[in-house]
């Protein structure tokens, strides 16, 4: 579930909450991807502190996110991720392509050094 976007100098973050799965996945593909665009930020946060499960479907949500960023020098950080959904996206392959942060906060810093 996305509870709310925050625009922040150099990155856009989206606040996720719940279960991502494949039926939230389609959604919240679609709701990033067109505030992504209205908002003109080639960065995105992910702020995941208070999701409570993902599976494979959110793994492919971040990764496309990264894909579609990167080729305009953009790039997508995960936010607040606890211990559990760390590890998920570890083995997703998705900590090779995205840095983990604490909070939002400590990822729009380093997005805008």
């Amino acid at each position: 579930m996305l509870k709310e976007f925050i625009e922040c100098p150099g990155a856009l973050v989206a606040v996720l909450s719940g279960e991502i799965d494949q039926y939230g996945a389609a959604y919240l593909r679609s709701k990033i991807d067109i505030e992504t665009e209205l908002s003109g930020k080639k960065n995105l946060v992910l702020d995941l502190s208070e999701v409570s499960f993902m599976d494979s479907a959110g793994i492919g949500l971040i990764i496309g996110r990264a894909k579609n960023l990167s080729p305009i020098g953009g790039r997508v950080a995960l936010a607040g991720a606890e211990k559990k959904l760390k590890r998920i996206l570890e083995l997703g392959g998705v900590t090779q392509l995205c840095r983990l942060y604490p909070n939002y906060r400590k990822a729009v810093e380093d997005m805008i050094k």
